[in-house]
This record gives C-alpha cells, sequence and structure tokens, in this order.
C-alpha cells in the first residue's frame, strides 16, 4: 500500500550529472540576477557655463499694458505730497499821506454879536474833492460886522493833498457858515507823504514759481526712493500733479517789506517695475539663446545702459544691458542610455566626447570592484553639477 501510495521516483532524477546540471542552472541564474539588478551607479557631470549678454532697446508708456519682446514695458505712476515755504522781498512801492498840512484860516464876522467858533469847525475848498481842514483851539469872535480873527487849522486827512495855495479855504460847515466867512490868507504848509513796500503780480508769480520748482527738486530725490530697489525712475517725467493749498502772507492787496508763501503741493513721475525690466530680459534672452545650452537658473541681472529720455509724448526709451549664465544642456535619460551596460574604462571617454564638459565626469559604481555599469538604466543616477 505505502509503495501504491508514493511511486518511486525515476532512475533518470537520482542520476549525478542530471543533478549537477540544473544545480548549474540554478546558480546562474542566481548570477544572472545579481548582474543585471545587483550592481548601480552614480554620474557626476560638470557642464559647459557661458555668459550670455544682451542690450536691449526699451521703451516705457502710460498706454503700454504688458511687456512685449518688441522692448515695450508698462510704465507706473508714483506720486508724493510735500509742503514748503519760501519768502522773498517785494519789489512794488505804494504812496501813503504821512503828515498832515497846517496853516491859519482867517474867519470874519457877518453879524453883530459875538459868534463861538468850537475847535474842530470845519473849513474847506469848494472843489468836486473838496479838501478840508479842522480849527484846532476854541475861539470866540468879537461882536461887530467885519471883525476878523486868526485860527490855526490843520488838515483832516494826512498828505501832500493839503499844501494848499492862499484863499482857497473859503468854505464853512455847518450853522457858522452864516454867521461867518473863511479864507486861508496864506497857503497851508507842512502835508507830506512817504513811500511803502508793496507786492505786485510779478512778485506772487515769481515766488509761486521758485516755490513750485524747489519742491520738484525735493521731489526729485524723495520719489525714488519710494521705489523698489531696481525699479527705474524716469526723471523727465517728473511733474506737478496738484497743488493742494498755497497761502500768501501778507494778503494780496496789503503792505509788507516781504512776501511769504506755503505751498502744498503733489509731485509725481513715472517709473519702470524692476519686475517688468526683469521680464523684457528674460523674453529677449530666450529669443536668442544659443543650440544646446539652457539657463543655469531662472536669475537674469540687469543694468542700465545709457541716459533715459522722455519725449514729448511721454515715451521714455533707454537700454539694458542683460545678462544670464547659461550651461550646456544634458539630458540625463540619453546619459544613461549612452553608458549603460558599458565597462568603466569605455564610458568615462565616451560621456567626455558626447557631452559639453568642463571636467571628466565622476563614475562611481557600487560595488566598487564591479567593472561594468548597469545594464538598467534606472540603476543609474546621474547629477549635474554647477
Amino acid at each position: 500500500m505505502q509503495g501504491e501510495a508514493i511511486p518511486a521516483e525515476g532512475r533518470w532524477r537520482n542520476l549525478f550529472g542530471i543533478r549537477l546540471f540544473f544545480f548549474s542552472l540554478a546558480v546562474l541564474a542566481v548570477l544572472a540576477l545579481l548582474v543585471l539588478f545587483f550592481p548601480s551607479a552614480t554620474v557626476t557631470l560638470k557642464p559647459e557655463t557661458r555668459m550670455q549678454s544682451l542690450t536691449i532697446s526699451a521703451s516705457a508708456s502710460l498706454r503700454i499694458a504688458t511687456v512685449n519682446l518688441t522692448g515695450s514695458i508698462p510704465a507706473r505712476m508714483t506720486s508724493t505730497t510735500l509742503e514748503k515755504s519760501n519768502t522773498t522781498a517785494v519789489t512794488g512801492s505804494a504812496i501813503t499821506p504821512d503828515m498832515p498840512a497846517a496853516g491859519m484860516a482867517r474867519f470874519r464876522n457877518l453879524s453883530i454879536g459875538k459868534v463861538n467858533i468850537p475847535s474842530g469847525t470845519v473849513i474847506r475848498t469848494t472843489d468836486s474833492s473838496p479838501v478840508r481842514f479842522a480849527t484846532t483851539t476854541d475861539a470866540v469872535m468879537p461882536a461887530g460886522v467885519g471883525r476878523t480873527m486868526d485860527i490855526p487849522i490843520e488838515a483832516v486827512e494826512p498828505g501832500n493833498t493839503g499844501n494848499l495855495p492862499a484863499d482857497t479855504l473859503i468854505a464853512l460847515e455847518g450853522d457858522l457858515g452864516t454867521s461867518l466867512a473863511v479864507t486861508n490868507p496864506s497857503p497851508t504848509t507842512g502835508g507830506s507823504n512817504h513811500s511803502i513796500p508793496i507786492q505786485t503780480a510779478d512778485d506772487r508769480t515769481r515766488l509761486h514759481d521758485a516755490l513750485e520748482s524747489e519742491i520738484l527738486d525735493l521731489c526729485k530725490t524723495s520719489l525714488p526712493r519710494s521705489l523698489g530697489q531696481d525699479d527705474i525712475f524716469f526723471p523727465d517725467t517728473l511733474a506737478v500733479g496738484q497743488v493742494l493749498s498755497e497761502t500768501y502772507f501778507p494778503a494780496d492787496g496789503q503792505t509788507g517789506a516781504t512776501l511769504s508763501l506755503t505751498m502744498n503741493l503733489q509731485c509725481q513721475a513715472q517709473y519702470a517695475r524692476a519686475a517688468d525690466v526683469s521680464s523684457l530680459a528674460s523674453l529677449a534672452l530666450d529669443a536668442n539663446l544659443p543650440d544646446s545650452f539652457e539657463p543655469l537658473s531662472s536669475g537674469v541681472t540687469t543694468a542700465t545702459s545709457g541716459a533715459l529720455r522722455t519725449d514729448a509724448g511721454g515715451n521714455t526709451s533707454w537700454k539694458i544691458l542683460a545678462q544670464r549664465l547659461l550651461r550646456a544642456r544634458i539630458d540625463p535619460v540619453e546619459t544613461m542610455q549612452l553608458i549603460q551596460g558599458r565597462s568603466l574604462f569605455a564610458a568615462s571617454p565616451l560621456l567626455s566626447t558626447s557631452l559639453r564638459l568642463v571636467a571628466a565626469p565622476i563614475i562611481k559604481v557600487t560595488p566598487a570592484w564591479w567593472p561594468w555599469l548597469p545594464v538598467f538604466p534606472f540603476r543609474i543616477a546621474v547629477f549635474i553639477g554647477d
């Protein structure tokens, strides 16, 4: 029953040669797997580098919305508000009355009785713009028709208009005109004028323009400080945004030797953002990228070359020097396929002649004593150094 349950093995399976063959086949299979999957390699390459430089003609305007490869960049507007005061000497002059004229008035009695002449009695000329004088003392005219009395008088208004010839003050104001007659037997003298400084329209205009220019000069210094580090300021576009307030002292028409102005002014100017300049530089450099090279990084250095000029239409043009570092383009997959399964002695010269390198490739195989690179590319790691 045991013999029937477990059949006897064939005689060939117990032959030594057959057993040795299958054992060797198994060992070879294990060795093949080791050859294929056990070794690994790292390849370090240092590609060739070069500097790419390009001079670009740039133009910025408020009418441009986006960066364009033709060199167009949007111009941005920045503004600030400053307040400043300034004082200047006035150039105008005005005549103003100084001292009143004085003299003597001769009153003549037209009645038979006494007449009281109080201080401040006004006498005047008879022209269309009468000059008025007033007595300076109280007096009593003696009774009797034709009696006379001289009383000191002084002009009511100061100035040289009170210097009158004799016999011009002949009118008497008030009720005394029916009792007395008057005249000045001699000229009135002593009335004088003097000149005082006063502002003119030219003074105001000159002070306004000078102060506005001073504030704009300050804006030319302060506005760039408010921008980003690499933003480009356009000084020729600096202008007055609006005058928020201006106060003159003294006011128009008032006298004074000097004229002061306090002005609160908003100034504005255009500029180009560094990001827009960098974007234009990248577009231009990409359009002129040499074959078999790629940018080492996304960074682009730019510098303003030449003067910035703004035309009458508000377009600012200048030159940009753009630079970036390039390196030879190396495809890791192609590199793996190029050297897979090759010996170390053959792989290194092959890479040196096939790729743009500045140094011999560094190839390390694990285990170190293994003389060939792995057959499968996924067992090869490629590192590209700077």
